[in-house]
């Protein structure tokens, strides 16, 4: 004889007796035991959960009890049960996951563990408690914002000067995240500073640091530029963001009109008289931007000085030296003047040679947060050759060509002061 029955949601757990009942009469009692049921998941809504957000779940199936308890194999994630229905078919669970930001995992395991139905979870040997069902963990946006001065310049284009100070950071990147990397791809023409010392300058080529959130820089030569900010989140999953800003670049333009003197002999003062060189600029700055500042720096690639006991003959003696010419900057007004000179020696020589080039580059600086620029450059130079004659000098030879005018974005450097000569 073959028996079906059904034991209902409500049934009492533990043993329960069975018999058949006949005309004959009741038969003999079997027994059996009635255990709570083994929680079973049948759907997790979201089915994906986003890391650096709280998302309010759903959690249906069967069996979960009127206590249950939902656990989460990822110990980086945080599950808080809001309500539970154990009556309805099917069952149901609300609650909130929290996951953070850093989580690298790509899914987890969600378990909900019966805690039966007023008397602790009543169960057979090796009947499990809970159910389980997975989910899967989407990692967080990575979308930064490009800020320049505060202002945000992401996807846009800004017209900037050369010199003009460039502040960029990144913003909106998610709270608690940890970055496996970050990094600035910056184009065009930069330098990351200009900086001058008593007797050396120094231009940095590139920006001190291009692996943080920030960055500071300056532009050398006009044109299209971008500034493209990357970052990589630690972890398995490794998503990365980006953000892009462009830059059209602009420059003064100018005009210097060069002038040279004569060679004359006073006494015993030779000197590049007229004066010397004269070199004139007219700045005009980029449309939108203030006059800014400008200043001259001279530089001497080569400065040579022969002193001879009689003619006809080699030098004693050769002085020769090179770097910044005296001081920095040599002067910040529109118009440079040099007048070269050299006293002569009548009691020691008979003949002195000068032979002097010289680097004059003017530059331009946008504001006061700016650093100068080079926008052009004169190259000149100056030579003579005395004798001694009696109670006076007379001029050999000279030469003093006329100053050559380029453009130029070549910062001038040095690292010595041409007043420090050697003579041998």
């Amino acid at each position: 004889m073959n028996v079906h029955y059904t034991v209902g949601n409500t049934a009492r757990t533990g043993q329960h007796s069975l018999w058949v009942t006949t005309v004959a009469g009741p038969s003999n009692a079997g027994t059996y035991m009635v255990w709570d049921p083994t929680p079973v998941i049948t759907s997790i809504s979201p089915s994906t959960w986003q890391a650096g957000t709280s998302t309010p779940v759903t959690i249906t199936g069967m069996g979960f009890g009127t206590n249950p308890g939902v656990t989460v194999s990822d110990n980086l994630v945080a599950f808080s049960v809001t309500s539970v229905d154990s009556v309805s078919n099917p069952n149901k669970i609300t609650g909130t996951a929290t996951v953070p930001a850093n989580d690298s995992a790509t899914s987890t395991i969600v378990a909900v563990k019966s805690n039966g139905y007023g008397q602790g979870f009543q169960g057979g040997a090796g009947q499990s408690q809970q159910g389980t069902g997975s989910v899967s963990i989407a990692p967080v946006p990575i979308a930064p914002r490009i800020m320049l001065d505060n202002v945000d310049v992401t996807s846009k284009s800004t017209t900037v000067a050369i010199g003009q100070k460039i502040s960029l950071a990144a913003t909106g990147l998610p709270a608690g995240l940890t970055l496996a990397s970050q990094n600035w791809d910056l184009t065009g023409t930069t330098i990351g500073d200009y900086t001058v010392l008593p007797d050396s300058s120094k231009a940095t080529t590139t920006p001190a640091a291009t692996d943080k959130q920030t960055v500071v820089y300056y532009y050398t030569i006009q044109g299209s530029s971008t500034a493209t900010y990357t970052a990589k989140a630690a972890g398995a999953n490794g998503q990365t963001g980006s953000a892009t800003t462009s830059f059209i670049v602009v420059t003064p333009t100018y005009k210097i009109t060069p002038d040279h003197g004569t060679t004359t002999i006073t006494g015993n003062q030779l000197q590049y008289s007229g004066p010397g060189m004269t070199l004139q600029a007219v700045v005009t700055p980029p449309q939108g931007f203030g006059p800014g500042s400008i200043q001259w720096v001279q530089l001497v690639p080569s400065s040579t000085l022969s002193l001879f006991k009689s003619l006809n003959h080699a030098p004693y003696q050769t002085c020769s030296g090179s770097g910044l010419d005296t001081k920095y900057p040599a002067t910040t007004l529109s118009t440079f003047t040099d007048s070269p000179n050299l006293t002569l020696d009548p009691i020691s020589n008979v003949e002195e040679q000068v032979d002097d080039s010289y680097n004059t580059y003017l530059l331009w600086k946008p504001n006061s947060d700016g650093i100068f620029v080079s926008i052009a450059h004169a190259v000149w130079s100056w030579a003579a050759d005395v004798v001694s004659s009696g109670p006076g000098w007379s001029l050999k030879s000279q030469t003093a060509p006329g100053a050559v005018v380029t453009s130029t974005s070549i910062f001038p450097i040095w690292s010595t002061n041409v007043t420090s000569q050697s003579c041998h």
